[in-house]
């Protein structure tokens, strides 16, 4: 009888949350933020996806470069929970990045933001302004508006989604 060959494959990999939480100090050390880690496929190819930004400015490619040296010493350090072969790819989350959470929503305060809504607010479900407030239940956005700034609240409810902008 012939023999059969198994072959086992690790698909018990750390979880992206596990590896923000590793990768926690090197993103402290370089006044950065996760925006997101995320494993991907690429045909067979395995990439660890991380996005990191700075809610104060505009990252250069020399932090980037540091900070993907420093999370590859650090996943060095764990290797056997990783896959056997993959790609680390760490970039910037970009300026135009959707905001997900409440963290990325409260260092957006005094940015400008685009901001789709569900049901029309004055006439219109679309805005681009600053947002200078953060509620727990609403934002507040100056837009200019035929070189007037408007003020204008929106339910927190009512947002579909939301992102930074570059100003006009």
């Amino acid at each position: 009888m012939p023999l059969l060959r198994v072959c086992i494959r690790r698909t018990h990999w750390l979880k992206s949350e596990a590896l923000k939480q590793l990768c926690q100090p090197i993103f402290t050390k370089h006044h950065v933020k996760c925006y997101s880690m995320n494993w991907k496929s690429m045909g067979k190819d395995r990439i660890l996806e991380v996005l990191v930004y700075d809610p104060h400015r505009a990252l250069d490619l020399d932090t980037t470069a540091l900070v993907s040296f420093d999370v590859s010493e650090a996943l060095d350090e764990v290797a056997s929970q990783l896959p056997d072969e993959y790609m680390l790819d760490v970039s910037t989350a970009g300026i135009e990045r959707e905001i997900l959470d409440n963290e990325q929503l409260h260092d957006a305060i005094d940015h400008s933001v685009y901001v789709r809504t569900l049901r029309a607010v004055n006439k219109s479900i679309e805005f681009k302004g600053i947002m200078t407030q953060l509620e727990e239940d609403s934002i507040t956005l100056v837009q200019n508006i035929k070189g007037k700034a408007q003020t204008l609240r929106i339910d927190r409810e009512n947002i579909v989604f939301i992102r930074h902008a570059i100003k006009d």
